[in-house]
């Protein structure tokens, strides 16, 4: 996940596996203008001992943990970001290809996003060569659909979030 300038250029990333996130939500909170609201709590996916998460308004990031874990598998943390608006405080937020929150699904599926065997509508496929089988995973951004199904609601992004297998 990247944070940009009004240029283009990267200000800030993070990794959604094995990379803790805190200096990414302090650059997020310094372009929203406004830090997030931070709560530790006990417990995580995956056996983490706790979980961090970060809230603004319309973003909520979260990332479990277990303090003094060698990270040695590529997703021994995993953080995850969910938002429910295409910006916040003039920040637009977007997938990478540039699917937004209020954009229609056939928008959405112009710019690669489809569905899956156990997503209704997912894009960027880490592997865009596996994206549609049966047997080999890969990880995907997932577009929450609304009711009836005509745009995306919100956007979901994560360590553990699979076309196959999918959590």
């Amino acid at each position: 996940m990247s944070l940009l300038d009004p240029d283009g250029s990267i200000r800030s990333t993070v990794s959604f596996s094995g990379e803790d996130p805190a200096a990414f939500v302090a650059a997020l909170g310094e372009a929203f203008g406004e830090p997030a609201v931070e709560e530790t709590t006990p417990g995580g996916a995956e056996g983490a001992e706790f979980t961090t998460t970060y809230v603004w308004d319309e973003i909520e990031m979260s990332s479990g943990f277990s303090p003094g874990q060698q990270c040695e598998a590529k997703d021994c943390r995993g953080t995850f970001v969910s938002f429910t608006a295409a910006d916040v405080n003039g920040i637009s937020l977007s997938t990478a290809a540039g699917i937004k929150v209020g954009d229609s699904v056939p928008a959405a599926m112009e710019l690669g996003a489809r569905p899956t065997t156990e997503i209704p509508l997912a894009a960027e496929p880490e592997d865009p060569s596996v994206f549609e089988s049966l047997d080999d995973a890969t990880r995907v951004v997932i577009l929450d659909v609304n009711a009836d199904e005509t745009s995306i609601e919100g956007i979901r992004a994560g360590a553990w979030f699979y076309t196959h297998g999918n959590i």
